[in-house]
């Protein structure tokens, strides 16, 4: 992505690119909002970066950014040109940092050491976590789905605890405004009773939680999306109490589902979300992606994505297809139900 992110150091000033008397169009003040990702992607032009931003616009008040941990610095350079620009067009930020992959760290290269117990890894990732939070973002995840790491490797997860606490404590004293925790996979964190890793984790500013929830149609659980039941998201107010956030919410268009699938459960998300109150719902996918490939996994990998009974050339093109808009950038049918998100409540 790094050829669209050129314009960003452009975008400041972007309310001038409007026409003689007229502005750009405000911001909707809505908890839905979406991760950044322009159409066209590794091969987004300027024009598409900044089209991106506009449609963001359109759609509410909130972005988010995830930083690949293993793309280094240019990762990181492309996280701060859209955090600049999403200040300057008042957009509210989440910026989510992804350390690891199916159950094992994943680390910029030229690093010595493979675990976060390694004295290098520890200092590289402070030291990444420093810079990212002189950004000031509104939200802040220093990991994403941690608790696939805790479910198929509960060593490292303890080595990343401890520094996931030193983090914290970092962020805070740069960014104090900023709220800061991780994100969880709420299927997981429910199907296997992963609920004594949340005190664990703690300091946390809010309950960080990713859903990609067309598997229970998928698999039979219910036959449609307006079968689910309002409780599957309610129940989260059985276990916590703090504020929720949505990292990473989505329904495919590929795979096992259908563009009416994904267009159902957008237009049901707001009664789905009645009760749970999220502060924040970031869709997961703004366009979608060619980005998934099953040639870039190890054995290791597939051997444990087939041992949870997931074919990956499935489950990546459903990954490659969450977005509202296409590749190409028309919109899906789901993305016009997505602007018509409830407003915040004064």
């Amino acid at each position: 992505m790094a050829k669209m992110f050129r314009s960003l150091v452009c975008i400041v000033g972007l309310a001038s690119m409007a026409a003689p008397g007229q502005e750009l169009p405000p911001l909707r003040n809505t908890v839905f909002g979406i991760n950044y990702v322009p159409a066209h992607v590794p091969e987004s032009t300027d024009a598409d970066a900044v089209q991106a931003l506009l449609e963001c616009r359109a759609l509410g008040g909130h972005l988010s950014y995830i930083w690949e941990w293993p793309s280094g610095d240019k990762g990181l350079n492309d996280g701060a040109k859209l955090a600049a620009a999403a200040k300057e067009l008042g957009f509210e930020l989440t910026l989510q940092m992804s350390p690891t992959a199916i159950g094992a760290p994943v680390l910029p290269s030229g690093l010595q050491g493979t675990s976060f117990r390694d004295p290098d890894v520890r200092s590289r990732y402070l030291d990444d976590i420093g810079k990212m939070a002189r950004l000031e973002a509104d939200y802040f995840i220093l990991a994403a789905e941690i608790n696939l790491l805790y479910e198929v490797n509960p060593r490292e997860f303890d080595s990343f605890v401890t520094l996931y606490r030193e983090a914290y404590k970092l962020v805070k004293g740069i960014s104090p405004k900023t709220k800061v925790g991780v994100s969880l996979h709420m299927d997981m964190l429910f199907s296997f009773s992963q609920f004594s890793i949340l005190p664990r984790l703690e300091p946390q500013d809010f309950i960080g939680l990713t859903s990609y929830p067309h598997w229970l149609v998928a698999d039979g659980v219910y036959k449609s999306v307006e079968d689910i039941p309002l409780w599957y998201y309610k129940r989260l107010r059985l276990l916590i109490a703090k504020p929720i956030i949505f990292t990473e919410i989505a329904w495919p268009t590929g795979g096992r589902s259908s563009i009416e699938q994904q267009t159902a459960f957008v237009k049901r998300l707001p009664e789905l979300m009645r009760g749970v109150n999220p502060e924040v719902i970031t869709w997961a996918l703004q366009h979608d992606v060619k980005h998934f490939q099953t040639r870039w996994l190890t054995e290791q990998q597939i051997a444990i994505l087939l041992g949870y009974k997931v074919d990956p050339e499935v489950l990546f093109d459903e990954l490659n297809t969450m977005g509202l808009l296409s590749w190409d950038g028309p919109p899906k049918p789901a993305w016009l139900e997505a602007l018509n998100y409830p407003l915040r409540s004064k």
